[in-house]
């Protein structure tokens, strides 16, 4: 496998030698040829410690979630409506949905970031709204 860092990874000080080893299956390498070992300095041990990463790994791709709260946002409707209304060019009505739900996709992120996103300030705010409601009682 790839690796960077000391060459030499075993000494007993006068005899240096590459000794310390990662092995991979040929499949994990096929799979995950992004994976890179680095060879770090010897400390008190006369072996190398060796630091298995996956600098190049792929991102997963950010999947959307729907969030069941939406639902009762009054906008939540319009905006449904609204994609629904615009005509859909697909063949099979399964790709009508997945194309449906793709246009969805924006204003439901866009309703979440104005609406949903600072939660926990949305709770203090109703904190000291109920607090005050109580003294007033």
């Amino acid at each position: 496998m790839r690796s960077t860092g000391a060459f030499y990874t075993w000494t007993n000080k006068s005899t240096w030698s590459k000794i310390d080893r990662m092995v991979a299956k040929s499949q994990w390498y096929q799979e995950m040829e992004y994976t890179h070992i680095s060879c770090i300095i010897e400390g008190l041990c006369d072996h190398t410690p060796l630091k298995l990463t996956f600098p190049d790994c792929p991102k997963r791709r950010d999947t959307f979630k729907f969030c069941e709260m939406w639902c009762s946002d009054p906008k939540f409707k319009e905006i449904v409506k609204g994609q629904c209304n615009e005509p859909i060019r697909a063949s099979k009505k399964m790709q009508q949905v997945s194309k449906l739900l793709r246009r969805i996709r924006v204003p439901l992120k866009r309703l979440n970031s104005d609406r949903y996103a600072d939660i926990h300030g949305q709770q203090r705010f109703a904190r000291v709204q109920l607090e005050m409601v109580q003294k007033q009682l």
